[in-house]
């Protein structure tokens, strides 16, 4: 059997060729395996055998190691597989799995001592039967080395495929696999009926009977009870909770369901990034949620429905908060709205990165400008958001980067340049140099001062102007923001 291979090295997309055919290149760390030609790729044509022998004689495991496509089953490919298991770091499976013999060879693998750390798993409904699920999934479940596992339909399939009796098997390898510390189960893998049983299960296995930290779950419904009974155990250790087209069911009569009492609802505080993708919330459901959690500094709340931000003055304002990074784009913020929160930005002591791509405030807003372009004229007129958010930025605030664009038209530099440059200083070190706005915070001593400018000019800015529009480019931020804060430290010590 001929198969086809490409190296990388780093994150590059470069393919790269070994010195000789009979070795690994030095310092690999992607190789991409199939059986089938593929013109866009690279690639070096090998005999099954001889291929699986360099494996064999490479001395370092491979960071990665991608197996697609096969469509054969024959003793070369089960012999590559098992070559593969024990030579990756990080194993991918995109229909790399031939049959019930194929998921046999894989569940005998996870047997091995010297297995992946991480597995991810791309299926389609036509080679992923329930019989196959059982035996990845109970595989899963006996390996001693796997902390990350992500199983991702293939997004072109028009349907899920799996039924209740695999999600059992998921849910019994969970239960057996104490060592996992990452979980994605993604693109609605099962049957709805299946999913709307077999996710919470899921949901409540991994986090109260293993060891997740990272628990990422998609197009499922989970009772709102189930989530906060699970999340608010005083033993719960999950750190990152993702969650995409995750529809939160109302309350029941239960114990958690009857306290109203915010102060006395259970709290969660180990959860520190959250994710709500998707999920259709609005502004009142989505804190109905988010107000178990005591302890975020990652909030993603992107492509819901959400209009008026005054519910999320709790986690925002006063004092011994922790978010840092707040994400509402794709929702229904208006003008109005938008000038509003943004007025309250001086009083969010916390708040470092702050991204609102994609609402209704910054479309017109655009689309104002596009028809004034395409009329020969340039209109700088200022909405009432963006004169609040371009004095505001010019202030000494915790705030050191917005994003303020839509899919249509990402870069404008009246924004750039009156609200998101002004911001580097704040990144650069100026809340170093005074009191920040509001704050009783002292300055650092004159002899730390030249350690802020050294940071100041190594740091990476938000800075997208010269990649989608390089003629609006403004330069480097670094050398911009040394020259401001020494600029300021004059001014300020006159």
């Amino acid at each position: 059997m001929i198969i086809n291979v490409v190296f990388r090295r780093g994150g590059s997309c470069n393919d790269i060729a070994p010195t000789d055919g009979n070795s690994i290149p030095d310092g690999v760390t992607f190789v991409r395996i199939r059986s089938q030609f593929d013109s866009s790729f690279a690639k070096l044509d090998y005999d099954c055998n001889t291929f699986v022998d360099i494996l064999k004689k490479h001395s370092m495991k491979i960071p990665t190691i991608d197996l697609k496509e096969f469509d054969e089953l024959c003793p070369e490919y089960l012999a590559l597989l098992v070559t593969c298991f024990g030579k990756a770091e990080c194993l991918c499976l995109t229909d790399g799995l031939v049959g019930d013999a194929g998921y046999s060879c894989l569940m005998s693998c996870f047997l091995q001592q010297d297995g992946p750390t991480e597995l991810e798993f791309h299926a389609r409904n036509n080679d992923f039967s329930t019989s196959q699920a059982q035996l990845f999934f109970g595989g899963i479940g006996y390996s001693s080395t796997l902390k990350q596992l992500n199983v991702i339909r293939i997004e072109d399939e028009p349907s899920p495929f799996a039924d209740e009796q695999a999600g059992r098997a998921l849910v019994d390898a969970l239960r057996r696999n104490r060592g996992l510390e990452s979980l994605w189960i993604s693109n609605g893998i099962f049957y709805e009926d299946a999913s709307n049983e077999i996710m919470p299960r899921v949901f409540e296995v991994a986090i109260m009977e293993t060891q997740v930290r990272d628990l990422d779950i998609e197009q499922c419904s989970i009772p709102y009870d189930t989530m906060v009974e699970v999340l608010c155990r005083e033993d719960c250790s999950l750190e990152k909770l993702s969650t995409k087209s995750v529809r939160y069911l109302p309350q029941s009569s239960s114990q958690f369901a009857k306290t109203t009492d915010a102060e006395n609802m259970p709290k969660n505080s180990s959860v520190k990034k959250c994710a709500m993708h998707y999920a259709g919330l609005e502004s009142a459901r989505v804190m109905d949620v988010l107000g178990i959690f005591t302890s975020l500094v990652d909030l993603d709340l992107s492509g819901n429905q959400i209009e008026d931000l005054s519910p999320f003055d709790p986690l925002l304002l006063g004092d011994n908060l922790t978010l840092r990074r707040l994400v509402l784009s794709e929702n229904n913020i208006g003008d109005n709205e938008a000038a509003v929160f943004f007025r309250k930005i001086p009083n969010m002591k916390c708040l470092r990165v702050l991204d609102m791509d994609d609402n209704l405030f910054l479309k017109r807003f655009f689309h104002r400008r596009r028809l004034s372009l395409a009329r020969g004229t340039e209109d700088n007129s200022e909405p009432l958001w963006l004169s609040v958010l371009a004095d505001i930025s010019w202030r000494n605030i915790p705030l050191d980067q917005i994003s303020l664009g839509t899919s249509e038209w990402y870069y404008d530099p009246l924004i750039w340049s009156k609200v998101c440059v002004p911001l580097w200083l704040n990144r650069g070190g100026r809340r170093d140099l005074e009191p920040l706005d509001l704050s009783s915070n002292t300055p650092i001593g004159e002899n730390l001062w030249p350690l802020v400018l050294q940071r100041a000019g190594k740091i990476s800015y938000y800075n997208p102007g010269s990649h989608w529009k390089p003629e609006f480019d403004m330069g480097k931020p670094e050398l911009n923001v040394v020259y401001w804060l020494l600029r300021e430290k004059v001014q300020f010590l006159s």
